[in-house]
């Protein structure tokens, strides 16, 4: 590897990093987690914040994302097929049920949310723009890998899989079940699994080929969704179908 190619390798090594911590990470702490010697992430963290990539908290000297790397992610969200479909129908669907949405595709056995659009009644969750979380246990993932090949499937299920909540669905053989059933319905469900009093409903979205790309979904207290489920469900498959129609999908 020259020496362009690992600087340009560390500068991106340390922006990832850095986007992974949303409350500000110290450089300390950056040199600890990316290997990489403390003089260059100096260097790297100085020229990302003269282009406003990073931002540094006076405070306490730790660095967040930059309004420079949002507007860039931004304009390469908008630029994906698959966003441009859906955002303008989950902004009706967040309006009609009143709770919050999202949008997420799979990455290497876990889900990265996309957008989120918050209805009337929506409550707060720690789900946040580009942040991730295991498929196994979220609707959203779980609708995915209802349609990706057992081996996919097999690759998410190894090792001990974590309990995010005391109802969280751990058990390996228990999971596949209800992927054959997800698979069935149509639809997925995450009972507080993920978040404790957080009920989500998921939808799968398909491509002109008829391949799982990502999948949508309504998410809101228990309590709530329980009572609207019914609609919320119907509401969420139409959606979801018009989205993937959008894409070139039909049945």
């Amino acid at each position: 590897m020259n020496e362009k190619n690992s600087t340009l390798d560390n500068l991106l090594v340390v922006l990832e990093t850095i986007s992974l911590h949303p409350n500000g990470i110290t450089l300390t702490e950056i040199v600890r987690q990316t290997n990489i010697p403390k003089t260059t992430v100096h260097r790297i963290v100085n020229t990302l914040k003269n282009h406003e990539f990073i931002e540094v908290n006076g405070l306490n000297e730790s660095y967040t994302i930059g309004i420079k790397t949002l507007e860039i992610g931004i304009k390469g969200l908008m630029a994906t097929d698959v966003a441009k479909a859906s955002i303008p129908l989950l902004q009706e669907l967040s309006e009609e049920v009143g709770e919050t949405t999202f949008l997420a595709v799979y990455n290497n056995t876990e889900i990265i949310y996309l957008y989120k659009q918050e209805g009337t009644n929506a409550i707060g969750t720690t789900a946040k723009l580009g942040s991730r979380r295991p498929a196994y246990c979220t609707g959203l993932g779980r609708v995915i890998l209802a349609h990706l090949p057992s081996k996919e499937v097999e690759r998410n299920l190894k090792g001990n899989l974590k309990k995010y909540t005391s109802k969280t669905m751990t058990d390996p053989q228990e999971i596949k079940e209800l992927l054959n059933e997800v698979r069935r319905k149509g639809y997925a469900q995450d009972n507080e699994e993920i978040e404790e009093g957080l009920t989500c409903f998921a939808a799968p979205i398909f491509d002109h080929l008829g391949n799982v790309i990502a999948a949508v979904s309504i998410a809101g207290p228990t309590q709530r969704m329980e009572i609207n489920k019914e609609s919320n469900i119907s509401n969420l498959l139409q959606s979801a179908e018009k989205i993937s129609q959008r894409l070139g999908y039909f049945k």
